[in-house]
C-alpha cells in the first residue's frame, strides 16, 4: 500500500510535526534544534561557521552571529572606537570578550597592596581588557585567598592601575590605526614587610598560577599567550630589608618573572619599575641607573601624578600614570628607548657657590616655568650640610650643556659634606622636552627621577 507524502502522524498548531512518505518519516524540527545540530556538525567536521539568530546572545546589539565550535562569534559596537569590532562568547554561557588578532596579551603587576587599588570607573574597552576566570577581577586576591584561575576570561567589574594601563595602550593603538589585542590585566599583591618575605609569599605563588591559567586560556581561543609588561611596585612596603638586600631582592624578582615567562615559551616582558622617592629612594635610583637588562624601564616618578592624603593615586592620578606608562611601554616594545631624566652626578662648579648636576636624559632638560606640580623656586632641590639646610638662590640649565642643571646656593660661609636631594618626598620641576599630550587635566611630561647625591 502506497501512502501519499501528505499523510500526517502528529500535527500541532503551527503545522505538521511528523509526517511520512514511502521513504520514511518527515520531521519538522524547531529552529533551536536545527542550530544545535548545525553547531555540532560544524565543530565535529571542521565545517565553516554556521549563521545564527542574534537572539542566542540575549539582549546584545549584535549582528553577523555565527557559531564556531564552542563559540558564538559576532560583530558589535565598541564604544571606545566608535565603530564595529569582532567579539565572541562561549556557547555554554559566559562573558563577551574581544575576538582579537594575534596572541593574548597580559599586563601583570606584582607588589604591595597599592598595586591592587580599585577605581570605580567604567572600562574604556569592555571586552578587550579582561581578567582571569576566578571572580577576583583585575585586583587579584591581595594575598588573602588562594588564586586558582580556571581556563577562560571574565570582563572587569572595577578598574585597577593595570587595567587602566591596558586601556591606555589600546587607545594609543587605535589612534595609530594598529591592531587592537585582547589584554588580560591582573595584579598580585600581599602584605609582606620585606622583599625576602615577598619573594616567598602568596602574591608570588598566585602570580605563577595566573601565568599557568593565561597559557591554557589562550589555548581555548586557539592562540598563544604573551606577557606584554610586568609592573614591579614594592618599595614603601619594605620596612625591614637592608638597602643591599632590598636591591638584590628586586633584581631577583625581575629575574624570576623573566624565567617564568621563558618557561612558558613567552618572550621577555617589559619590566616597568615604580619609583616614588620615599624610604627606598637610593635603591630605586640604583635600579634605574643600572637596570641590568635592556627591557627594564622606569616610565616616570610617582610625584608627577595626583595623589590623596595617604599618598595613593587618585583616579586622575592613575589615569595620568597609565597614559605615561603606555607611551613608555610602546616605545620599548618597538625597540626604542625611554629614559626619564635621572640625576647622576653633583659636582662643585667653577663659579663659587654653584653645583653642577649632570643628568642622564633622552632630550634637553627643562625647568618648567609654570611649576605645575608645586615644587617651588628651588625646583624640588634641597641642599644640606649635615643637619643644616642651605638656601638655594636659583636653579638653571647650563648654558653649554642642555643635560646639566646648575644650582646656585648661599655660599657666605664654607660647608663640608654637602648632600643634594631632588624630589625626595616632594615634587620637582625638572623634566625633558618630551610632550605626551594631556591626561586627566595634566600635561604629560617625563619628569626627573628622585635622587640623593653627595656633592663632590
Amino acid at each position: 500500500m502506497r501512502h501519499k507524502p501528505t499523510d500526517v502522524i502528529l500535527r500541532a498548531r503551527n503545522g505538521d510535526v511528523i509526517a511520512y512518505d514511502e521513504t520514511g518519516l518527515i520531521l519538522r524540527l524547531s529552529d533551536q534544534v536545527i542550530r544545535d545540530i548545525a553547531g555540532r556538525l560544524g565543530a565535529g567536521a571542521g565545517a565553516d561557521t554556521v549563521p545564527q539568530d542574534a537572539s542566542v546572545l540575549g539582549d546584545i546589539d549584535a549582528w553577523n552571529v555565527r557559531r564556531d565550535g564552542d563559540w558564538y562569534r559576532f560583530d558589535a559596537p565598541c564604544p571606545a572606537t566608535g565603530h564595529t569590532r569582532a567579539f565572541r562568547r562561549p556557547v555554554s554561557g559566559g562573558d563577551v570578550i574581544a575576538d582579537a588578532p594575534g596572541p593574548v596579551q597580559a599586563i601583570l603587576s606584582l607588589g604591595g597592596p597599592r598595586v591592587s587599588d580599585g577605581y570605580a570607573a567604567p572600562p574604556a574597552f569592555p571586552g578587550h581588557v579582561v581578567a582571569p576566570m576566578d571572580e577576583l577581577g583585575a585586583a587579584g586576591g591581595c594575598g588573602t585567598v588562594d588564586t586558582v584561575p580556571e581556563p577562560g576570561f571574565q570582563r572587569l567589574f572595577e578598574m585597577t592601575q593595570g587595567s587602566l594601563l591596558a586601556d591606555a595602550v589600546l587607545a594609543q593603538r587605535v589612534a595609530e590605526a594598529r591592531a587592537v589585542p585582547l589584554i588580560v590585566a591582573r595584579a598580585e599583591s600581599d602584605c609582606s614587610s620585606g622583599i625576602g618575605d615577598f619573594l616567598a609569599g602568596p602574591a608570588q605563588a598566585s602570580f605563577e598560577r595566573v601565568l599557568d591559567a593565561l597559557v591554557s586560556s589562550a589555548a581555548l581561543l586557539g592562540q598563544r599567550a604573551q606577557v606584554m609588561a610586568c609592573v614591579i611596585d614594592f618599595a614603601e612596603e619594605d620596612v625591614v630589608s637592608t638597602p643591599a638586600d632590598y636591591e638584590t631582592g628586586i633584581r631577583t624578582l625581575i629575574d624570576r618573572v623573566r624565567d617564568l615567562c621563558h618557561r612558558h615559551a613567552m618572550a621577555e616582558p617589559v619590566i616597568l619599575l615604580r619609583c616614588d622617592g620615599g624610604a627606598r629612594l637610593e635603591q630605586q635610583w640604583a635600579l634605574a641607573v643600572h637596570p641590568a637588562g635592556n627591557r627594564i624601564c622606569v616610565p616616570g616618578p610617582r610625584y608627577a601624578f595626583a595623589q590623596d592624603r595617604f599618598q595613593r593615586l587618585t583616579l586622575d592620578g592613575a589615569l595620568q600614570q597609565a597614559a605615561l606608562d603606555a607611551a613608555a611601554l610602546e616605545s620599548v616594545r618597538e625597540g626604542g628607548q625611554w629614559t626619564c631624566p635621572v640625576p647622576l652626578l653633583a659636582e662643585f662648579g667653577e663659579e663659587p657657590g654653584t653645583i653642577e648636576v649632570t643628568f642622564q636624559s633622552d632630550g634637553p632638560l627643562v625647568i618648567d616655568p609654570a611649576d605645575p606640580l608645586g615644587a617651588g623656586t628651588a625646583a624640588g632641590f634641597v641642599l644640606q650640610a649635615e643637619s643644616a639646610k642651605i638656601p638655594i638662590v636659583i636653579v638653571s640649565i647650563h648654558a653649554e650643556d642642555p643635560r646639566m642643571v646648575v644650582i646656585t646656593y648661599d655660599a657666605q660661609r664654607g660647608y663640608d659634606g654637602l648632600v643634594l636631594s631632588y624630589a625626595a618626598g616632594s615634587p620637582g620641576a625638572v623634566r625633558d622636552d618630551w610632550d605626551g599630550g594631556s591626561a586627566a587635566d595634566l600635561r604629560l611630561h617625563r619628569w626627573a627621577l628622585p635622587a640623593r647625591l653627595t656633592v663632590r
